[in-house]
């Protein structure tokens, strides 16, 4: 099997290396693709960068040419309007004209020259002329057209070399009519070529960008930079597919790319056509600028990913040399388990042997077990019995196997909770003995045997158990039974001691009581509205707390008496004082508990907290005596905030004006209805009852401080003046009242509180 499994290693080895090459792969795959992708898409934001600039720089010098046509075009107006008047009066003054020519000339800095021609095309006056010289104009294009058409606007020639200054020009002119409207001859405005390139090289496209001046057929005016010397440009044709492409349909400003026709470099380039005028600007630059440091960052980031293939591969490597050495192991470890398996197999045939002796071991203890003269029993920590010796079984007459089926439960007179059960069982199995005496019994016949016990921990079958030495004390404890007569004795002076201290602690309660009463009357000052509220409602409480305690004053009355009657009659014995003392110290705590109830009541304490509302109505109604019958209806529990003592003092004053209306109106079948339910994030407490309800006209007043309708020794008229005072001022809320079909019912709104 060992070599089997080193035969199949190589086989295994080259599937995982097949596995860790692919997985290399197609990891190297997806981040050059991630890679490629980034690439271009930085690219393709490089290329609309740079077509934003252009299409920005064309703007700005689309409006700066508009500006020189437009000052030119005003300056040939001005002159042909001033030659025209001239030739109306009949003579032309030279000087005049001269001047005027030489003045404009002054305000346009890119214009080489202002003449004006004759009919024939001398040049006859103007700027930079010779005296006495007079060149012709005769042979350019612009002057022929302007002769020729009665109607032509503004014209520009093409590029051309100036007669008089020898300088590369464009000419912009128009045409003067006489009277009669004949041709008259041209007035004309030479521009400097050289002005525009030297212009176009201040604006930085990079060392490779270009921006050119045409007409509308694409003859180039003005270049920069310029390829070669002025001339080697002037006047050729920019021929370019993309962009009679554009002009062919209508644009006036357009992007494309394409490779110069003048120096053959490629450029990305926003042409603007000179709104009003035929002249076209070109913005161009090169990829060759604006790519640069996409270029870098392309060399790092593919320098990037060769160095993660580099390192991907190397990882694989180390991986596929651990996979290896792994696989190694497997083979080392597989030839220790076949050594293992044999030291089991030894191990499991020693284990046989102890067993059979352990087995032996365990007779001579069961032999041993029978014939002490303790009854023996171990059990787990449930009580369930697991083995008793024989006199166990005699003490008990059960057989053994009955024995076994039973539980530490079955053999006790009175058996304690489980949980006290548990609590002794846990102390033992922690290490620690226990010596008691126990109430046993026999499960056939129940006679009730006492027994001594000893229990101590025992580990038996890998399991932590109870073993329990058991002895019959059923006649000592007869013996005990003499003591009992003196015990007697000595739990009549207790109980003597007993009932001093009850007087003791009625005597402090009183006390304690009275001070409590003196400290109120001190803070009285402080607190008089609240005070008297309280101490109105305090006598009604005090009729309550005697009806609340006048049935336990009578329990406890009986109670005393029976111990008379039967310490009289001699039958006073220990099993009847513990069963009346108990009895009258639990009617002694419920009457100590219905002082504290109203006490707490009573409280001035006004500390806010979340209180439930449900339970303040519960409680205030089962310390009130109500002459109707109260009806609660509680959709759900309802909470508030603030000090629950003034909550139910509100309460407590509401009930009371009701019930007194029912005693001063004599109401049969007087009843209230109390009703508490969430509403709108305030938990809402209504109480109606069927009184006959609130005069109309004192409806406005029941609220005033000192307003009441009962006699000045039954009513103060504050009470339902500090109600509403506290759930509105302390607690945020509100309290009304109106009348209904039956009676009166008050509404107290307050703000609804968190359950905690």
């Amino acid at each position: 099997m060992g070599a089997k499994q080193v035969m199949k290693m190589p086989s295994s080895l080259q599937s995982f290396a097949r596995q860790v090459i692919a997985t290399t792969l197609l990891i190297n795959l997806i981040v050059l693709g991630v890679t490629l992708w980034s690439l271009r898409d930085s690219r393709m934001h490089y290329e609309e960068r740079i077509t934003l600039n252009t299409v920005n720089l064309s703007l700005v010098l689309e409006k700066y040419l508009n500006g020189v046509m437009e000052k030119v075009n005003l300056t040939l107006l001005a002159l042909g309007d001033e030659v025209e008047q001239q030739l109306t009066a009949g003579r032309l003054d030279g000087d005049r004209l001269n001047a005027q020519m030489k003045r404009q000339l002054s305000r346009l800095p890119e214009v080489d020259g202002i003449r004006m021609t004759d009919a024939q095309g001398r040049v006859i006056y103007g700027t930079g002329m010779t005296p006495g010289a007079h060149p012709s104009v005769a042979d350019r294009d612009y002057f022929h057209y302007l002769r020729s058409n009665p109607t032509a606007g503004l014209v520009i020639s093409k590029p051309l070399i100036s007669h008089i200054s020898g300088k590369n020009v464009v000419v912009v002119g128009r045409r003067i009519n006489r009277s009669d409207h004949s041709f008259g001859g041209v007035i004309y405005v030479a521009i400097i070529v050289e002005h525009f390139a030297t212009l176009f090289s201040t604006i930085n496209v990079g060392p490779h960008g270009a921006i050119t001046l045409t007409d509308t057929k694409s003859i180039v005016i003005a270049r920069s930079p310029v390829p070669g010397h002025t001339g080697s440009y002037l006047g050729k044709e920019l021929k370019s597919a993309g962009l009679k492409k554009l002009i062919d349909e209508g644009l006036t400003v357009g992007s494309y790319r394409s490779k110069s026709a003048l120096d053959g470099v490629q450029r990305t380039i926003t042409f603007r056509v000179i709104n009003g005028y035929p002249l076209l600007v070109f913005v161009g630059m090169a990829p060759s600028d604006y790519l640069h440091e996409w270029r870098l960052d392309a060399l790092k980031m593919g320098g990037l990913v060769v160095s993660f293939m580099l390192i991907s591969i190397i990882t694989s490597r180390l991986i596929y040399e651990r996979r290896k050495r792994e696989k190694l192991a497997e083979a080392e470890l597989y030839q220790h388990k076949v050594y293992l398996e044999s030291i089991v197999v030894q191990r499991t045939s020693d284990l046989e042997t102890r067993n059979r002796e352990l087995q032996e071991s365990e007779g001579v203890l069961k032999t041993i077990l029978d014939n002490v003269y303790d009854a023996i029993v171990i059990h787990d920590a449930s009580g369930r019995i697991l083995q008793v010796n024989r006199r166990w079984r005699e003490m008990y007459g059960v057989s053994e196997n009955e024995s076994e089926t039973l539980t530490i439960a079955d053999f006790s007179t009175d058996p304690p909770p489980p949980e006290e059960l548990a609590s002794l069982w846990g102390h033992v199995l922690a290490g620690n003995s226990n010596f008691f005496e126990w109430p046993a019994r026999r499960p056939h016949d129940g006679s009730k045997v006492w027994v001594e016990a000893f229990l101590c921990p025992i580990r038996l079958k890998e399991q932590n158990l109870i073993m329990g030495c058991v002895r019959d004390i059923t006649e000592r404890k007869a013996t005990a039974q003499e003591l009992q007569k003196y015990r007697n004795h000595l739990e009549d002076l207790v109980q003597e001691r007993t009932e001093e201290l009850a007087r003791a602690v009625e005597k402090t309660r009183r006390e304690t009581e009275q001070r409590i009463a003196a400290v109120e009357e001190l803070r009285q000052k402080e607190r008089l509205l609240i005070q008297q509220s309280r101490l109105a409602a305090m006598g009604e409480m005090m009729g309550n707390i005697a009806h609340q305690w006048r049935q336990p004053l009578n329990i406890l009355g009986l109670i005393v008496q029976e111990l008379q009657i039967c310490h009289q009659k001699g039958t006073l014995d220990n099993k009847l004082v513990n069963t009346l003392v108990p009895k009258a110290m639990k009617v002694i705590a419920h009457m100590s508990q219905t002082i504290d109830d109203f006490r707490n009541l009573l409280s001035p304490d006004t500390s806010r907290t979340v209180f439930s509302v449900n339970e303040v109505v519960e409680r205030v109604l089962s310390i009130m005596i109500l002459e109707a019958k109260v009806d609660v209806i509680a959709e759900e529990e309802c909470f508030a905030e603030g000090a629950r003592n003034e909550f139910s003092q509100v309460i407590i004053n509401v009930l009371a004006n009701a019930n007194d209306i029912f005693r001063e109106r004599q109401v049969s079948a007087s009843r209230i209805i109390i009703r508490i339910l969430p509403q709108d994030l305030k938990s809402v407490v209504t109480i109606a009852d069927n009184g006959g309800g609130i005069p109309e006209e004192i409806m406005c007043k029941i609220f005033d401080p000192y307003f009441t309708t009962k006699a000045p020794d039954r009513g103060t008229g504050i009470g339902l003046f500090m109600s509403k005072t506290i759930i509105e001022q302390r607690m945020k809320g509100a309290l009304s009242a109106r009348n209904t079909a039956e009676g009166a019912e008050f509404r107290i709104e307050v703000p609804a509180g968190t359950k905690p």
